[in-house]
């Protein structure tokens, strides 16, 4: 997809300079997006793979439109400028959020079995919790519960 504009390329001083080309191209490129939409809500690509596509076409259309700023500019809008970067971004820092909470999380469980295993109470489990993992008190008391 993202290089799908490879096609129009040796056309884009007639495509800078003509209205109707340029709208032309800017329907196929909104027929894409759509498409991508549809395949996004069906489930047949996830949501972050969509932005991914679409923010990897956007950056070929940047390289390679350098010098027509009616194509270049026009298509990304129909792209959806900004608003997908930072989608996407949320999309991905949402992502590695939950790795790291669910890695504490397992972390919690395997040193709370080890502590326990060498019969450390409570209050030692927690302090050991703190201390390794980082993690708050109330934190530590609600993994050990």
């Amino acid at each position: 997809m993202p290089f799908y504009i490879f096609c129009y390329e040796k056309q884009f001083d007639k495509i800078e300079e003509d209205e109707e080309r340029l709208d032309n191209l800017k329907k196929e490129y909104s027929f894409i997006i759509n498409k991508l939409n549809i395949l996004s809500e069906e489930g047949d690509i996830t949501k972050y793979e969509k932005l991914s596509i679409i923010d990897m076409m956007k950056y070929v259309m940047k390289g390679i439109a350098e010098k027509y700023d009616k194509v270049r500019e026009e298509t990304i809008d129909v792209m959806g400028g900004k608003i997908l970067e930072y989608e996407a971004r949320t999309i991905k820092n949402d992502g590695y959020a939950k790795g790291q909470n669910d890695g504490i999380e397992k972390g919690a469980a395997g040193l709370i079995r080890i502590l326990k295993r060498y019969n450390y109470d409570d209050e030692s489990i927690i302090r050991e919790l703190v201390n390794e993992l980082g993690i708050s008190v109330s934190k530590a008391w609600e993994y050990l519960s």
